[in-house]
């Protein structure tokens, strides 16, 4: 996702509001791109096994699989938002730390003393 590499930028720039920002828009644009996978996936699982060319004895559990992973699309969706959101934080962590780094939770920087 490109918002772990923003995000990571914003946080290098030490301009926690933005980044803040980054991850609001991240978590609104997937979370409604995932409750639109959610209820159209499972509604039209049929239709996609077919445009898909399940084969003729695979494709009751076709479309049974396509229904259970588009149930669950917000989660997977949730899961791996949440990874990048962690991912960018990490990267400017890995290339940040040094002994006289302090992590400060409220601001989701890093401050030297």
């Amino acid at each position: 996702m490109g918002m772990t590499i923003i995000l990571g930028q914003k946080i290098g720039e030490k301009k926690a509001d933005e980044g803040g920002e980054i991850i609001g828009s991240g978590l609104l644009m997937f979370l409604s791109i995932g409750i639109v996978l959610t209820l159209v996936l499972p509604l039209f699982a049929t239709q996609l096994a077919t445009t898909m060319h399940a084969p003729t004895e695979a494709f009751d559990l076709t479309v049974h699989y396509i229904r259970i992973c588009g149930g669950g699309a917000v989660i997977i969706i949730a899961y791996n938002l949440i990874g990048g959101v962690f991912r960018g934080i990490h990267v400017f962590c890995f290339v940040s730390w040094d002994s006289s780094t302090e992590w400060d939770t409220h601001h989701l920087l890093w401050h030297r003393e």
